[in-house]
């Protein structure tokens, strides 16, 4: 569960920026469908398909996640770290329990699916890391590497980090219109921020 950690640790000499993306980012869940390739471009402009498991590759998003994201990530990570973060805590977080820390945490919750930057910033982080990770495993507790993620996020300086944020991981979440795989998320009509609309951020970020 911090194996993640372990080979980005081996991962940064020779790099100037380095990022960890999970492969589950690709899940359908998470990413409506207009952004899927489609298996024909005879069937491109149909409408929303009812039979998705026959005409979409629904686990290729690469219409919006593709090398532009990465590009403009080099540009925002100048000294920085970029950190997929949700409003609220996805997990909990025993570090008071175990007498590790004393105050309780606040919003944003870095979540381990995406997050990478500048390497000098990021040895930094990883070695936060690790001190909570030493810190745990002397109080005979286990955890995940997003529970030690948030202690370490909230000591890296604000001008060292950016927070992409969102309030769910579905795109439909909040009773959003049903043909929310074809209309981009509309906040008047659903104050919850799908996961997805993180790329947006990214793509729209100002340097």
């Amino acid at each position: 569960m911090w194996g993640k950690f372990d080979v980005l640790e081996r991962e940064l000499e020779g790099f100037d920026r380095v990022y960890w993306v999970d492969a589950g980012l690709q899940y359908p869940g998470l990413f409506p469908w207009m952004y899927s390739k489609v298996y024909s471009p005879n069937i491109a402009n149909f409408g929303i398909p009812r039979d998705w498991w026959n005409t979409l590759d629904v686990f290729n998003f690469s219409k919006l996640i593709d090398s532009n994201i990465y590009t403009k990530l080099d540009l925002m990570c100048n000294n920085k770290l970029a950190f997929v973060c949700s409003h609220g805590p996805q997990i909990g977080y025993p570090f008071q329990e175990n007498g590790i820390l004393s105050q309780s945490f606040e919003s944003p919750y870095p979540v381990g699916g995406m997050f990478g930057g500048d390497v000098k910033v990021f040895k930094k982080y990883i070695n936060l890391f690790w001190s909570y990770a030493k810190q745990m495993l002397e109080k005979d507790s286990l955890c995940t590497e997003e529970v030690l993620m948030k202690p370490s996020y909230d000591l890296i300086p604000d001008k060292e980090k950016i927070a992409l944020t969102f309030d769910k991981y579905d795109p439909s979440v909040g009773g959003e219109h049903d043909d929310h795989h074809y209309r981009i998320w509309n906040s008047s009509k659903n104050p919850y921020k799908p996961f997805y609309m993180i790329w947006h951020d990214i793509l729209n970020f100002k340097i």
